[in-house]
């Protein structure tokens, strides 16, 4: 047998025991590109800014860690959580916020709700910080949606199908 490009990914002495069974696994040509790539791609190369921000929804965000400064050039970032645990954080249950075909009618986009593609309404937390919550968000409004840990807190298998499939909804064709 050759070393193959999946045996040079990893090295000898840090290869799980069961790897060299799951190796010798035939892998699709989109998969072998895949990580063929990741074997010749620079490590820790910048992130290069495509000519306008990509409209990202994070979902589960908690303290909105995409809207940090080394992001600020790639992603305009919708935050939403069930908790905020941050004030740019946007209050949402993903799961039963209406997804809309289109949001006509409603206020126009402005500070207070960050971007065309969502509804934003303001209330009083109960330490009387003024907060915002989502009314309900635009089908095909962003680009990405991140749901980072979200996913396993769920309890039931239809709860996360539910969410991915709210999630496609939010996406821009072809999702």
């Amino acid at each position: 047998r050759g070393g193959g490009w999946r045996r040079t990914a990893l090295k000898p002495h840090k290869a799980p025991s069961w790897y060299a069974f799951a190796a010798d696994r035939h892998l699709d040509e989109a998969s072998r590109a895949c990580f063929e790539a990741r074997l010749v791609a620079p490590r820790n190369a910048p992130l290069k800014a495509s000519p306008e921000k990509l409209r990202t929804c994070d979902v589960g965000s908690c303290y909105n860690p995409f809207n940090a400064d080394k992001y600020a050039h790639l992603f305009d970032v919708t935050a939403v959580d069930l908790w905020p645990g941050h004030p740019e954080v946007l209050r949402c249950d993903f799961l039963t916020v209406p997804i809309k075909d289109s949001l006509a009618g409603g206020p126009p986009p402005d500070a207070s709700n960050r971007a065309a593609g969502l509804t934003v309404s303001s209330y009083a937390a109960a330490d009387g910080t003024d907060m915002r919550a989502v009314e309900a968000f635009e089908a095909g409004a962003f680009d990405v949606v991140v749901m980072s840990l979200v996913l396993s807190y769920l309890p039931q298998p239809r709860q996360r199908t539910e969410m991915v499939r709210r999630a496609r909804r939010l996406l821009r064709a072809p999702n």
